[in-house]
């Protein structure tokens, strides 16, 4: 499974998504981590509260997956 870093670089995922999961994540933990991590760490209610995530960004997340 990829990192959400190596995601972004090679354009898998919206710079967007990176950014929220960056800013609730915190920086530094989150480059290391996977999709499925997140999605494991937080339930979909946390996720759909953070500040400019929606479900299309939920929706997004999960995908890759």
């Amino acid at each position: 499974m990829k990192t959400i870093e190596l995601l972004r670089d090679e354009g898998l995922m919206s710079l967007r998504l990176y950014n929220i999961l960056c800013r609730n994540c915190g920086r530094q933990s989150v480059v290391e981590l996977t999709p499925k991590d997140i999605c494991n760490l937080y339930s979909d209610e946390e996720i759909l509260k953070w500040r400019w995530m929606g479900p299309m960004g939920l929706k997004e997340l999960k995908s890759l997956i």
